[in-house]
């Protein structure tokens, strides 16, 4: 990142980001730290570029592919909040096997991918479908990555409901 309070003002403003930490660790360098609210895994430690080759490498983490995932339980709220206070998408959001995903671009240019995952009950002969759907929800909440947005769930259902069902398959 090139800039601290500019980074952690577009987590935690458009992407509604927790500010875990902010501490000075001296010769100007701080300690940042920001987490989707709520999460309890996955965190972000923002490093501010401290060479011409890191400067170089700023918005481009990822080498132009999506890199990061972030969950949400309501694509169309977070996306609604994510555009008004500009964040930049590449395209519409759009249906996949796995859910409802859309591509946007950080405050530098990083691609991520703002996923509202499903978890799909075909019919009881299918446990196996199940449990999978169960288990990729489960491992995306579990990462961390939800963004809260305007839709504060940020996963209760997809961990509670799904782990039940699953126990219940």
């Amino acid at each position: 990142m090139r800039e601290y309070d500019e980074a952690i003002e577009f987590f935690t403003r458009a992407l509604c980001f927790t500010l875990i930490e902010d501490s000075q660790i001296g010769n100007g360098r701080r300690w940042g730290v920001v987490a989707p609210a709520g999460a309890t895994g996955a965190r972000l430690l923002l490093g501010r570029a401290a060479n011409p080759q890191q400067q170089a490498s700023v918005g481009n983490q990822g080498g132009g592919r999506v890199f990061l995932f972030l969950r949400t339980d309501n694509i169309s709220d977070s996306y609604a909040h994510m555009q008004a206070q500009g964040v930049m998408f590449t395209e519409e959001p759009r249906t996949e096997a796995s859910g409802r995903v859309v591509v946007f671009l950080d405050l530098y240019g990083n691609k991520w991918d703002l996923v509202q995952a499903v978890c799909r009950l075909r019919t009881a002969k299918t446990p196996a479908c199940l449990r999978e759907s169960v288990r990729l929800n489960t491992e995306l909440s579990r990462s961390g990555f939800c963004c809260t947005g305007s839709a504060t769930r940020c996963g209760r259902f997809n961990r509670r409901g799904c782990q039940q069902l699953l126990a219940e398959a």
